[in-house]
C-alpha cells in the first residue's frame, strides 16, 4: 500500500508541475496576432483621447518609446519589412510604386504578381515559414502582399485579394475564427487596417479626423480582446499591434516643383512625392543631377551610389538612378496645380525624422508586463516574431538582441519548468519501478534491490526537449544575427498617396 502511496503522489505532482504559468512556446503551435494600423504615428497614443483598450495592453504589456520605420516610409514597403526582417533593398519592394528595369514595367499597389514581391524567389514571409512546420497554420487579412504566391503557396486562410471595404470587427471575426477551426487551427494571424492613414492624408496628423480614427481602433482593440476571452484564448495569444510608419502635416505652400529646374522630356517621373525617383533619358542623368542641385530649395538630390548608407537604400535595380527626397513637412510636383493638391498630410520622409517613426505594443505570454522600451527599428520584429513562433529565421538584417528585453524571461522559466517536470517525472518511473518490483518481489520472493538506469540526457536548449522552443539567446545571435549584411536578392491601399 505505501508503494501504491507513493505512485499517487508522484503523478500528483507531475500533475502540478503542469499547472505552473508556462510560456506559449511550449505548446505545438505558438499563436501570434500582428495587427497593423496604417500611418499611426508613435506619439498618437499620447494625446488626451479617450482609449481605455490602447491602456490596458500597454498596462498589460509593453509599449515601445517608439518604433523606427526603414526608408522610404512607405506602406507597402515597410509592411515587407516587418514580415521578413529585412530593409527595403534586399527584399526589393522599394515603394509603393517602382520600375523595374528587367522587366521594364511599373509596379502599383496592390499587384498581386509574385515577380514583385519574392525578391526573384529569395524573399519569403513569415506567414509561409511558419507553415513549414507541422500543424502550423497562417491567416492573413488585407496584409500587403498577403494575396500572392511565394513559391507556389498561399497562406491556409486569406479573405483573398486586398478588399478596403471590410469591416474592421469583420477582420477581427476571420481570425478568431480561424484560431478556433477544430481541423486546421491558425496559429499565426496578420490583420491590416486602413485608419489612421487615411483620414491623416485627407485631414492632416492634427485633425479631429484623426483623432476620431485612434478612438474608433481603440474600439477594434477591445473587440479584439474581449473575441478572444470568449472563446478561451484570451491568455494563450500573444498579440502586437503596431503600425508601418508616422505622419506629418503637408501643406500647398510647401511644394517644389520639378520641371522649374529640369524639362519633362529629359526623364521618367517613376514614383512622386516626397521621394521622388527619376529614370533619367539616355544620356541626361549628370545634367539632371546638376540642375536640381543647384536648384537650392528643400528637397536632398542624390545619385544612387551616393544614397546615405544608413537608409539601406542603395542596392538593388528598382531604386533608380536619381533620387530626390523633399524636407520634413515639404512636397515635389512635376508641375503645382493650386487644386490638384488636396492632401493634408504625407510620408516617405527620412527614417530618422521621429514623426514618421511607428507605434508599437505587444502584450500576451510570451512579454513583459508594464515594461517601456528603448526604440527600436522594424526590421526587428521579424526575429522577435520567429523566436515567439519557435520556427526558425531566414537570413534577415533584424536583431533579436534588440528587442529580446521585452520578452517574458521564459528562457529561465522553461528550464525552471523543465526541471520540474522532470524531476517529477523521474518520481514517477523510480515509484512505477519500486511497484513492480514490490509486486515482483511479492509473488516471486526475489531479495535484490533494484537498479535504476542512468538519467538520460535531457539538454533544456534542444529544441525538441527544451519548453525555450530553441537555442539560448547569445548562441541565437551567432547563428543568425545577419544585422547589415546585404541580403541575395539586394545584394499602401485603393487610394492616394498611401
Amino acid at each position: 500500500m505505501a508503494t501504491l502511496d507513493f505512485v499517487f503522489l508522484a503523478a500528483a505532482l507531475l500533475s502540478g508541475a503542469q499547472s505552473i504559468r508556462m510560456p506559449s512556446v511550449i505548446s505545438d503551435a505558438p499563436k501570434l496576432l500582428l495587427l497593423s494600423f496604417d500611418g499611426f504615428r508613435y506619439d498618437y497614443l499620447d494625446r488626451p483621447l479617450l482609449k481605455p483598450n490602447f491602456d490596458f495592453a500597454i498596462n498589460k504589456g509593453v509599449r515601445a518609446k517608439y518604433m523606427k520605420s526603414t526608408f522610404a516610409t512607405k506602406t507597402d514597403p515597410n509592411h515587407m519589412t516587418m514580415v521578413t526582417g529585412l530593409w527595403e533593398e534586399s527584399h526589393g519592394v522599394v515603394s509603393n510604386k517602382m520600375y523595374d528595369p528587367k522587366y521594364r514595367e511599373i509596379f502599383w499597389m496592390n499587384s498581386s504578381d509574385p515577380k514583385w514581391w519574392d525578391g526573384d524567389g529569395r524573399v519569403e514571409p513569415i506567414w509561409i515559414s511558419n507553415e513549414r512546420s507541422d500543424g502550423r497554420y497562417s491567416g492573413v487579412v488585407n496584409w500587403p502582399g498577403g494575396d500572392v504566391k511565394y513559391g507556389g503557396r498561399l497562406p491556409t486562410y486569406s479573405t483573398g485579394p486586398y478588399n478596403r471595404s471590410i469591416p474592421y470587427t469583420d477582420r477581427i471575426d476571420a481570425v478568431v475564427t480561424w484560431l478556433m477551426d477544430d481541423e486546421k487551427p491558425m496559429n499565426l494571424g496578420l490583420v491590416f487596417f486602413e485608419e489612421p492613414d487615411r483620414s491623416g492624408h485627407l485631414y492632416g496628423p492634427d485633425s479631429r479626423q484623426v483623432d476620431d480614427a485612434i478612438m474608433m481602433i481603440d474600439d477594434i482593440v477591445g473587440y479584439l480582446v474581449s473575441a478572444l476571452k470568449e472563446v478561451d484564448l484570451y491568455d494563450k495569444v500573444n498579440i502586437i499591434l503596431t503600425s508601418d510608419h508616422g505622419m506629418v502635416e503637408v501643406s500647398p505652400t510647401r511644394v517644389i516643383e520639378l520641371n522649374r529646374y529640369i524639362k519633362p522630356e529629359w526623364y521618367i517621373w517613376v514614383d512622386d512625392s516626397p521621394v521622388s525617383a527619376i529614370l533619367p533619358k539616355k544620356g541626361k542623368e549628370e545634367l539632371i543631377y546638376k540642375k536640381l542641385r543647384s536648384a537650392r530649395v528643400r528637397m536632398k538630390v542624390f545619385k544612387k551610389k551616393d544614397i546615405p548608407k544608413q537608409w539601406h537604400y542603395r542596392n538593388n535595380r528598382r531604386i533608380m538612378p536619381i533620387i530626390a527626397v523633399a524636407d520634413d513637412g515639404w512636397s515635389i510636383v512635376q508641375n503645382f496645380t493650386q487644386n490638384a493638391f488636396t492632401i493634408k498630410g504625407n510620408h516617405g520622409y527620412n527614417n530618422s525624422i521621429i514623426k514618421m517613426s511607428a507605434f508599437f505594443i505587444a502584450f500576451g505570454p510570451a512579454f513583459e508586463e508594464g515594461l517601456t522600451s528603448k526604440p527600436f527599428c522594424n526590421v526587428d520584429l521579424y526575429p522577435l516574431m520567429c523566436k515567439i513562433l519557435d520556427i526558425p529565421p531566414r537570413p534577415n538584417n533584424g536583431s533579436l538582441e534588440t528587442v529580446k528585453h521585452i520578452l517574458f524571461d521564459y528562457d529561465s522559466m522553461a528550464s525552471k519548468g523543465t526541471g520540474i517536470a522532470v524531476f517529477c517525472t523521474l518520481l514517477l518511473v523510480v515509484a512505477l519501478m519500486a511497484g513492480g518490483y514490490y509486486y515482483w518481489q511479492r509473488h516471486y520472493g526475489q531479495k535484490e534491490e533494484p537498479i535504476v538506469g542512468e538519467y538520460v540526457n535531457l539538454d533544456e536548449t534542444n529544441p525538441q526537449q527544451g519548453v525555450g522552443g530553441g537555442v539560448p539567446y547569445e548562441q541565437q545571435e551567432q547563428q543568425l544575427n545577419l544585422k547589415n549584411q546585404k541580403a541575395g536578392y539586394g545584394q499602401e491601399h485603393g487610394y492616394g498617396t498611401q
